[in-house]
């Protein structure tokens, strides 16, 4: 039958009570839910129903497994020796910019590649250019 063609479920005092309809039970069913909000079920895009117990168990396992697997490296594990650099800054020769408070922070000119600039925070206007011997003004 049709949802139309049913009898909805009335409380004790004759009025309707939140419901839907069932179609394997052909019925109206009492709506149930808590906090507010009636209970739902999830499905797939094929249609068929999720199973959150399974999903989650699976979850959890792969999480095991992941942080049980050797050669993955676990946050708790401590870096190799030599290779904790962090806070310390390398300079490699390949840095083209710097930036300082002053002129006086400004590196010797022939001690930074041809090219690289010099910025004295706060004042953007005079730009410095090393040529490899001078640092010039190139703006």
């Amino acid at each position: 039958m049709a949802y139309n063609t049913i009898a909805i479920k009335k409380d004790v005092d004759g009025k309707p009570i939140p419901q839907y309809y069932n179609d394997l039970q052909d019925a109206y069913e009492v709506l149930k839910g808590r906090n507010g909000a009636s209970r739902v079920e999830l499905y797939d895009a094929s249609g068929n129903p999720v199973d959150l117990a399974s999903l989650i168990n699976a979850l959890a396992d792969l999480l095991t497994a992941i942080k049980d697997t050797a050669g993955i490296k676990k946050i708790a594990d401590a870096l190799p020796a030599g290779t904790n650099n962090i806070g310390k800054v390398t300079v490699d020769g390949s840095t083209m910019e710097y930036y300082g408070a002053s002129l006086n922070d400004r590196p010797p000119a022939n001690t930074v590649q041809v090219g690289a600039i010099f910025v004295v925070v706060g004042n953007y206007d005079v730009i410095y250019q090393s040529n490899g011997t001078d640092w010039v003004v190139i703006s």
